[in-house]
């Protein structure tokens, strides 16, 4: 039940609900956080501009053996380059750089983009890029716990005091087709607007409430829209990809196999 002033706005059964997203300052009571960890459902906590503070989970996967694995597999250097990208030969950042030089090109022209920033996103193309990017990282990093798997070991990513380095080495296959697309056809299409941004304190250039909204109604239409995916000629969304992959890595780590990475085509 979502309340507001003693009139209900929403009720939603639980077994439709997958996730709770918190933006700013909204209050849960004692028994609904009992209620949704009770029902498998995470709840994540996020700032107006998207920061993820952090999260409500329910019991971690007892597999205390697949975590054992990937232990060892983060000390196997031969393990990371079978499963690896670019990235690990140090070519991210040049490519990375040449990239955004090439998005910056195919944006309207009434969205100037210089290039990207995060703490803070200093322009409305990089304060959409930073919460799409935040969004799908926090939906990899849940389907990662609940596998098992210990989010903050990665094979791409260095160990670095809290970061989430397994949950951003899958985040680097979505985040171009899934983020970077919906940011580019929301802007050519003319879906957002400059009066959809505001300024905050910081130098963060953020969205206003209204188009908060319908930034994420179109995050979650692009996330179940189905899609012929090539490798088996079958439908699929990129919500399920996310749970298919992550079940790929789980089966890599514990069999020390090759991890086939997801492609654009």
């Amino acid at each position: 039940m979502v309340e507001k002033g003693g009139t209900t706005l929403l009720a939603v059964p639980a077994y439709e609900i997958d996730r709770v997203l918190i933006f700013g300052a909204v209050q849960l009571s004692t028994q609904a956080i009992s209620f949704l960890l009770d029902a498998g459902i995470e709840v994540s906590f996020l700032s107006m501009n998207g920061r993820l503070k952090g999260r409500l989970t329910p019991v971690q996967s007892k597999n205390v053996f697949l975590r054992l694995a990937q232990y060892d597999r983060h000390k196997d250097d031969e393990f990371k380059l079978m499963i690896a990208i670019s990235s690990i030969m140090g070519l991210e950042g040049a490519s990375t750089g040449a990239y955004f030089r090439c998005f910056a090109k195919m944006l309207s022209q009434s969205f100037a983009f210089e290039k990207r920033t995060r703490h803070p996103p200093l322009d409305p193309t990089n304060a959409l890029l930073s919460l799409g990017y935040v969004l799908i990282t926090n939906e990899i990093a849940a389907l990662v716990e609940a596998a098992g798997l210990d989010p903050f070991i990665g094979f791409l990513h260095g160990v670095r005091y809290g970061r989430r380095s397994l949950s951003l080495d899958l985040v680097e296959e979505f985040r171009h087709p899934v983020i970077d697309g919906l940011v580019l056809t929301l802007i050519n299409n003319g879906s957002v607007k400059d009066a959809d941004f505001h300024k905050g304190s910081n130098g963060a250039v953020l969205l206003t409430k209204d188009a908060l909204k319908r930034f994420l109604t179109l995050y979650e239409e692009r996330m179940e829209k189905l899609f012929l995916y090539r490798d088996n000629d079958s439908e699929t969304s990129y919500r399920k990809l996310f749970r298919m992959h992550v079940e790929q890595l789980e089966h890599a780590v514990l069999n020390r196999e090759l991890y086939q990475p997801f492609l654009v085509r």
